[in-house]
């Protein structure tokens, strides 16, 4: 049948965006889903079981798309268009892709939470915006109703708060009892430094209490040892850093165990993560703290808060981030919230030895997995290289039953979570000889 010059520009744009573009985009990803080509750049523990079946699946995707791309071809070709109808329909193509583009854009303003748009802290700071909006709702600088205002660190849990299965002394500390900064002697001491983990965050079952957490674990299980629990929710390593500067180090330990969550690194980089928070930039490959002093609650408030101008650029521009920091595409090592967390890792050990203590990196997965993460494969790898005390939970816990391991993470660690954690470290501790005996000090 033959095509009427005033239908032959649609019919062209039907042709080559819906059969042509579409047929070399199934190419394109057959191509792209390569079992070797994704084992090589894509797939993060560097094997993919099954490659038959993807490559069937591949056959399959570049058959569909030649013959879609040949249609598309072969119809705009038989279409005998004009110049003028060829500018026509790229004319016609652009306006429907910029009233899409605007069509998507007024959806998602009018919609769509805007929170759904923004990044990292600035995802986490217009929730916490959003929270404390009605003049009459009570600010809390952190999380929870027991964080405290800190100007160096942000938030520090309340002293000698009691509830919800929690208690901390008069400094703060997640403890039943006083910590002096002068030693006892003949008694060992531990400073633990971390965030949830390390402080011993509820679980979705219910709340862990100071005595199941495992720094209460060590102190219990090693003789004339104090282990001073100086983890505090949602802080990243820049923060603990902080603290074991100002806190810390003043209770002269023999060990500072440092309790590295790997969702930690992404909170190196950020100024806003529950609350407003420090941050640490390198220049010249030096720590630069930013962000500091950290402002009150009403004083933060009163700043001004920007959204995105373009709300779907946003929103497109963290997907793609997302996705890539999924894959080798964008390696860890290369990253600067490795950079930033491996200078702090630096200082912390630099520091505690120049204290007299030595640091030992525990690193926390998130799940048990056989293989371990980009994330500890590069402080494992950086903590060969320095010579830096380094233990993997994740080995740890792959010593147990496989029918064990869900027992011991229930969105935070369970109490058996702890007791393996104390374990672990224990075991670790009396292997290396790391505590002297309790006489020498």
């Amino acid at each position: 049948m033959a095509v009427t010059p005033r239908r032959s520009a649609l019919e062209a744009h039907l042709f080559v965006t819906f059969r042509t573009i579409a047929g070399l985009s199934l190419i394109a990803l057959a191509l792209l889903a390569n079992p070797w080509f994704l084992e090589r750049f894509v797939v993060l523990d560097g094997s993919i079981s099954g490659k038959s079946r993807i490559v069937a699946v591949e056959g399959v995707l570049a058959l569909v798309g030649l013959l879609l791309a040949w249609s598309g071809l072969r119809s705009s070709r038989g279409a005998g268009l004009s110049g003028r109808d060829r500018l026509f329909a790229m004319i016609a193509i652009g306006i429907a892709a910029l009233a899409s583009i605007g069509f998507a854009e007024v959806v998602l303003r009018l919609f769509v939470d805007p929170g759904i748009v923004l990044e990292g802290e600035r995802w986490s700071e217009y929730r916490w915006r959003a929270r404390h909006a009605a003049p009459e709702t009570e600010i809390i600088e952190g999380q929870y109703d027991y964080d405290r205002f800190h100007p160096t660190v942000g938030w520090v849990p309340a002293p000698s708060y009691s509830g919800e299965g929690i208690e901390t002394n008069a400094m703060g500390i997640r403890a039943t009892r006083e910590y002096a900064f002068e030693r006892t002697p003949g008694v060992r001491r531990i400073v633990l430094i971390g965030d949830s983990y390390t402080w011993g965050e509820k679980t979705w079952k219910g709340p862990i209490s100071n005595a199941q957490t495992f720094s209460a674990l060590l102190e219990e299980r090693l003789p004339r040892l104090e282990a001073i629990n100086l983890g505090v929710h949602g802080w990243g390593t820049d923060q603990q850093l902080l603290y074991l500067r100002e806190l810390g180090l003043r209770f002269q330990p023999d060990l500072v165990i440092l309790g590295f969550f790997e969702a930690d690194i992404s909170r190196n980089v950020v100024d806003f993560f529950g609350y407003s928070k420090p941050r640490f930039v390198l220049e010249d490959g030096e720590l630069v703290l930013t962000n500091t002093p950290i402002l009150e609650g009403g004083a933060l408030l009163e700043t001004p808060f920007e959204m995105p101008s373009f709300y779907l650029g946003s929103l497109v521009r963290k997907g793609v981030n997302t996705a890539l920091d999924r894959t080798k595409l964008r390696p860890i090592e290369g990253r600067e919230e490795w950079h930033v967390t491996r200078a702090i890792f630096e200082a912390a050990r630099r520091e505690s030895e120049a204290a007299g203590a030595e640091l030992v990196i525990v690193d926390i997965p998130f799940h048990v997995r056989t293989e371990p993460t980009p994330v500890e494969r590069a402080v494992a790898s950086w903590a060969a290289e320095t010579g830096t005390r380094f233990v993997s939970l994740r080995e740890h816990f792959l010593s147990m039953p496989p029918e064990d391991w869900e027992s011991v993470h229930d969105g935070h660690f369970t109490a058996r979570g702890h007791d393996e954690t104390a374990r672990a470290l224990q075991a670790y501790i009396e292997r290396e000889g790391l505590l002297p005996a309790p006489a020498e000090r």
